[in-house]
C-alpha cells in the first residue's frame, strides 16, 4: 500500500508535463513531432523513474510503516524518538529513523513544486495568451461593415447575438479545461 501512495507522486508529476508541453506548443511554437522527439521520452522517464524510484528507495529503507490510516513513510513504532529531533541522539525507532525528513524530501516537496510550477506555466500561458489576443485585436473588422443593413438596431442585435455565442463558447471550453 505505501508503495502505491508513494508511487501517486507520478499523478502531479504528469500535471506538471502536461503544462509543459502546453507551453512547449503554445509559447514556444514547438509542433507536436519536435516535442515528440525531444521532449516526451523524457518526460515519461523523468515520472517513472522518479515515482517508482522512490517508492523502491523507501522500500529498501524500510520506510513503509503503519501511519494511522494506510501504510506510508513514517517512523515505527509509533512515536519513537528520531533522531533528527534530539540532535543525532541514539534513536528508540526499529524503523523508520528520520521519516519526517523523507515524506518532506521524497513526497511534500516535490509535490508542492510541482504545484507551483504547474501554476507558474499556467499562468505564463494565460499573460502569453491574452498577450496574442490584444496584439490581434487592431486587426478586428468593424461588425458594422459587414452588415447590409446599416441601421443600429440590426448591429445592436448582431452585437448581442455575438456575444451570447461568445459567451456560449467561453463556458464550453472553461468547462472542458475543468
Amino acid at each position: 500500500q505505501g508503495f502505491f501512495i508513494q508511487a501517486g507522486i507520478a499523478s502531479p508529476m504528469y500535471n506538471f508535463m502536461l503544462s509543459l508541453y502546453f507551453v512547449m506548443q503554445v509559447k514556444y511554437g514547438m509542433t507536436e513531432d519536435r516535442i515528440r522527439k525531444k521532449a516526451e521520452g523524457i518526460m515519461h522517464g523523468v515520472a517513472i523513474a522518479f515515482s517508482f524510484g522512490t517508492s523502491f528507495l523507501c522500500l529498501g529503507l524500510g520506510l513503509f510503516n503503519e501511519s494511522l490510516l494506510w501504510c506510508w513513510i513514517n517512523a515505527a513504532p509509533r512515536g519513537c524518538k528520531q533522531s533528527y529531533n534530539h540532535g543525532g541522539e541514539a534513536t528508540t525507532c526499529e524503523r523508520g529513523d528520520n521519516a519526517e525528513i523523507f515524506r518532506w524530501v521524497l513526497f511534500f516537496g516535490p509535490l508542492w513544486t510541482l504545484v507551483l510550477g504547474t501554476m507558474a506555466m499556467m499562468l505564463a500561458l494565460v499573460r502569453h495568451v491574452r498577450a496574442q489576443e490584444e496584439r490581434l485585436a487592431k486587426y478586428q473588422f468593424s461588425r458594422k461593415a459587414s452588415i447590409g443593413d446599416n441601421s443600429s438596431q440590426s448591429i445592436r442585435n448582431l452585437s448581442r447575438k455575438e456575444d451570447r455565442r461568445r459567451y456560449t463558447q467561453s463556458r464550453k471550453v472553461t468547462g472542458q479545461a475543468l
